[in-house]
């Protein structure tokens, strides 16, 4: 994804706003010109700084793991490595791109920074939204061991 910007920005600087609107994923330094933005060892995005734009790319943070899927490519071919790629981790750096995106997006509008922005993201429990005129469903109840049916025998009862 792009995002084009008036001028050019620091890499060094973009870190500590990221860091406060990003609180779930550790950020660092790759090379002068790119920010990694790493979730987990294999879902991340990187960040590539341009003179009047932003590249923003889901990819593996480690460099280790890159190095293992490359080598997977080379000794296995291509199509058992992508299939196991697409399945498993393609959906979430993608995701991942998206809200890092979104947090550049919304850094450079101006917006202020909320940390408790990711967390509502991230699925954390809500308000219930209530639609007027449709019935509110009743309260669960707790589940108890079931009774014994009758008409049968059970044995020890």
């Amino acid at each position: 994804m792009k995002i084009a910007i008036p001028q050019p920005m620091d890499p060094k600087a973009v870190i500590p706003q990221l860091q406060a609107m990003l609180p779930g994923y550790k950020l660092s330094m790759r090379g002068g010109s790119i920010i990694v933005a790493e979730k987990s060892a294999a879902v991340g995005a990187t960040i590539l700084f341009r003179k009047n734009k932003l590249i923003i790319n889901g990819n593996f943070p480690n460099m280790g793991l890159q190095l293992v899927f490359v080598l997977a490519i080379v000794f296995l071919g291509v199509l058992i490595p992508l299939v196991i790629f697409l399945l498993t981790v393609y959906k979430s750096q993608k995701a991942s791109a998206e809200e890092v995106t979104a947090a550049l997006n919304a850094m450079l509008s101006g917006a202020p920074v909320y940390p408790q922005q990711a967390m509502v993201q991230q699925g954390y429990p809500q308000q219930p939204m209530v639609q007027p005129g449709y019935p509110q469903q009743p309260a669960m109840q707790p589940a108890y061991a079931q009774q014994p049916q009758q008409g049968y025998q059970q044995p020890g009862y």
